[in-house]
Order: C-alpha cells, then sequence, then structure tokens
C-alpha cells in the first residue's frame, strides 16, 4: 500500500472525502493480474473528533516531508519523538512482520489485551462487515467496501445479528403453545354467525316461526360454547310411537 494510492476530494455538497485506489503490484494478493473494484470505497468527513479524514491528514503531516505525497504507506515508527518535531517516522519501511502485529501493538496495555477475545487485523475487517449487516447495508454495498468477488465469502464474516438470536432464544424458550386445540378460545356468537333474538327472521308461510337457540334468553358481552353432536336437538319435536294391535 503506498500514499498514492489515496485521494482527496469532494462531493457535490462540499464534503470532503478521502478515495482509496488499490493499484495492482507484484507483492500484492492477486499480483499484476488484480480485479479492480467497480467502486471506489470513500470515507467522508464527520466534523467530530474522530473524524477519519482529519486523522488521516494527521497521519500523512506525521511522515517525512518526502514521503508526504508518494511512496510506501506503512513506515517504521522512531523509538524517540521530539516535541518540537512534527514527524513520527523514518525513511524506512515497515517489515511483514510488524505490520502483522499492529493490532496486537495497538491494544498493548489496554483493557483490551486481557479481553477473551483474540484481536488480529483481521478483527478490524470482521467488525466492519458485521455493523454494516447489523445495520441492513446490502451484501452488494458491503462488496464495494471490503473489495470481495464473491458474495458468499461474507458468510464467513456473519455470526449472526444478536438481536436475531434473542428474538430466536425467546421462541425456543417459551411454553406459549397455540397449536393444541385445547386451548383455543370458545367459539362466540357472532363467530357462529347466529342471529340474536332481536333478529328472528319472520313468520314462513307454514305458520312456523323461527327461533335462535335461546328464544327466552338474552346473552350480552359473553362468549358462549357448543357441544355439536352431543344428544337430542330441544328444537326437534319427538314423535310418538303407536301401538297396532
Amino acid at each position: 500500500m503506498a500514499v498514492e494510492d489515496f485521494e482527496f476530494g469532494e462531493d457535490d455538497n462540499g464534503i470532503a472525502y478521502v478515495s482509496f485506489k488499490e493499484n495492482p503490484t507484484k507483492t500484492r494478493q492477486g499480483g499484476l493480474h488484480i480485479t479492480r473494484r467497480q467502486q471506489l470505497p470513500k470515507m467522508f468527513a464527520t466534523g467530530e473528533k474522530r473524524c477519519p479524514v482529519s486523522l488521516f491528514k494527521e497521519y500523512l503531516i506525521r511522515l517525512p516531508e518526502s514521503l508526504r505525497t508518494n511512496g510506501p504507506f506503512y513506515l517504521m515508527p522512531l523509538s524517540k519523538t521530539n516535541p518540537n518535531n512534527d514527524v513520527w517516522f523514518k525513511v524506512q519501511n515497515l517489515g511483514v512482520h510488524s505490520i502483522d502485529k499492529i493490532m496486537k501493538t495497538m491494544i498493548a496495555d489496554t483493557p483490551l489485551a486481557s479481553s477473551s477475545k483474540r484481536l488480529t487485523n483481521h478483527s478490524a475487517r470482521k467488525t466492519l462487515v458485521k455493523k454494516l449487516r447489523s445495520n441492513n447495508v446490502e451484501r452488494s454495498s458491503i462488496m464495494n467496501v471490503t473489495g470481495h468477488r464473491n458474495e458468499q465469502s461474507l458468510n464467513d464474516y456473519d455470526e449472526g445479528n444478536e438481536n436475531e438470536q434473542r428474538h430466536i432464544s425467546n421462541l425456543i424458550g417459551s411454553s406459549k403453545s397455540v397449536s393444541s386445540f385445547s386451548k383455543q378460545k370458545p367459539m362466540s356468537m357472532n363467530m357462529m354467525n347466529i342471529a340474536p333474538p332481536s333478529a328472528q327472521q319472520p313468520s314462513t308461510s307454514s305458520g312456523f316461526q323461527r327461533v335462535g337457540f335461546f328464544p327466552q334468553n338474552t346473552f350480552n358481552h359473553c362468549n358462549v360454547v357448543f357441544n355439536v353432536g352431543q344428544g337430542e336437538s330441544s328444537l326437534s319435536p319427538k314423535v310418538k310411537k303407536r301401538r297396532y294391535k
């Protein structure tokens, strides 16, 4: 990675940003045949204390003056810095092994060093993907930032959304069940589509008047349970049997 891989710019609203264009090299993974990204990743100024654009400019100021516009991006830090000198780095490339230990060096003498989590340089990329996924960012947009060429590769970073895991755990641990027939709510008069006494239909031509199930009672604001098929219906008159000698 080189300093010239980064470019400053402004969007249509005048907000400053830094874009990264990955130039192919023999030492980079993929070599000279690396596939260029369709969309250059950018980081925009926020105006806050941890503004990425401001921090990037601060880093460039700390580099030797001859390497602030082009040259290796990672340089060997000075063992001692002079308060009156803005330069913090030597004119010397940082070794591969030192680059691999950047995260370990950063968290040294901090609470993160004693954490149960094993933090490496790759942890930053993993945290990035997880944060974007939890905020419902489309996979295609995440790939533009991370440089993944295969969408399935993002599954390796997916540990599951914590809210989704909590919801699934609650479903599994819940004792409620609505599948049992014995726990179903009893059917009401409205659900049975039965008209109350006040809505009785007029008499038919045969002189027989239709009545409800309970012609002499009124039920308000209650549920009624019917046991269909048990016992004889009170509406059907009993037929007397005759004996013939």
